[in-house]
C-alpha cells in the first residue's frame, strides 16, 4: 500500500474504513460443480487522501472473548462437540497443524 507520493505506508493508523483510496481489482468468472459465479481479487492500494472514519471501531478480541481452556468435560456440560480443528495446535516449523 502506497500513498498519493508512492511512499510505502508502514503506520496501521494510516489505514481506516473511510479513508479515500485508488485499488487495482481483478474480476473472474468461474463454473464449479454446476454453479456459476464471480470472484474479485483485490491487488495494490493506493491511499489518495485522508476521510472521515465510517464506524466507531471494533471490540478489542480480548474484551469480546474470555480465556479458552480446552477441558472436554466443560465442553460436554454444555452439550457441545469440540470439531477436531478445535484441538488444532501449530507446531511452529511450516503451515501444518498437528490435530491432537
Amino acid at each position: 500500500m502506497v500513498d498519493a507520493d508512492l511512499q510505502q505506508i508502514i503506520e496501521p493508523k494510516e489505514i481506516y474504513s473511510g479513508m479515500f483510496c485508488r485499488i487495482s481489482l481483478s474480476c473472474y468468472c468461474w463454473e464449479y460443480g454446476g454453479k456459476k459465479g464471480i470472484s474479485f481479487g483485490l491487488g495494490n492500494i493506493q491511499k489518495t487522501r485522508d476521510g472521515d472514519p465510517l464506524g466507531g471501531g471494533g471490540v478489542r478480541a480480548d474484551k469480546e472473548f474470555d480465556a479458552w481452556t480446552n477441558d472436554d468435560d466443560d465442553v460436554k456440560a454444555e452439550g457441545k462437540k469440540n470439531p477436531p480443528e478445535a484441538d488444532a495446535e501449530y507446531d511452529g516449523e511450516d503451515d501444518d497443524f498437528d490435530i491432537f
